[in-house]
């Protein structure tokens, strides 16, 4: 597969892990032609931090800057302006294997009916912090598959047809969005192995009170049942 590929990674006060976020998508063995870096508002260094990155000739990084909207915005402002065929997603705090891009677009060369690939997921905690007790670490020991926008790679045109992640949620976008894509018919094959390295710390939004809510979750459930009910 020779499709241009494009990362988008959205930041916020991120300026502790950014570098490594980054250079973990550097470091992989089939690198992308370019890299969004989104900065949502961060009042911190992020920014300069991803200014002042060390390139490759072959992949460019793009830096633009916006108030803070949350990450569904900062994402959907970072697939703007991408111009790859197609699209991975990272967080500024977690980190990528290096042969995770290479390892997922030889996966949709040999599976054309995918119109994405997810991967399994190893969680770590950052030293000094402590896994949240909010979380079943029994499950996350198991190396679990995850749906979510920073173990995917897309077809952009796949992208296109589910649209947008909902800026409506501020948390939860990555959960509404891939309901919304399963119920529009898009097929996402699973790469075996941990390909991303989840933070855990004492910022990231992932066990924050930005955490789904079941009210968040009931409304994703009911949107979804609409939409099955209304197609022809």
């Amino acid at each position: 597969m020779s499709e241009s590929m494009s990362v988008i990674i959205p930041v916020y006060n991120g300026e502790r892990f950014l570098a490594q976020a980054i250079q973990s998508v550097l470091d992989q063995t089939l690198p992308p032609d370019e890299i969004i870096v989104v900065d949502d508002g961060s009042t911190d260094n992020s920014a300069a931090i991803a200014a002042e990155i060390s390139l490759p000739s072959t992949t460019e990084l793009i830096l633009v800057r916006q108030s803070n909207q949350g990450p569904a915005v900062a994402r959907n402002r970072g697939i703007a302006l991408t111009s790859g065929e197609l699209l991975a997603f990272l967080d500024a705090d977690d980190l990528w294997l290096p042969d995770k891009l290479e390892r997922q677009v030889m996966h949709l060369t040999q599976d054309p009916t995918a119109d994405g690939v997810v991967c399994h997921v190893e969680s770590f905690v950052e030293p000094g912090c402590h896994f949240p007790a909010s979380r079943n670490r029994a499950l996350f020991d198991q190396l679990p598959i995850m749906y979510s926008f920073c173990t995917l790679l897309i077809r952009r045109s796949a992208l296109v047809r589910v649209g947008a992640l909902d800026p409506a949620y501020r948390a939860g976008e990555d959960t509404e969005w891939f309901t919304r894509a399963r119920d529009r018919g898009m097929i996402f094959a699973v790469t075996p192995g941990a390909l991303l390295r989840r933070r855990f710390h004492s910022a990231n939004l992932s066990h924050s009170a930005n955490a789904t809510t079941p009210q968040q979750l009931l409304h994703i459930v009911r949107e979804s049942l609409h939409r099955r009910r209304d197609e022809p």
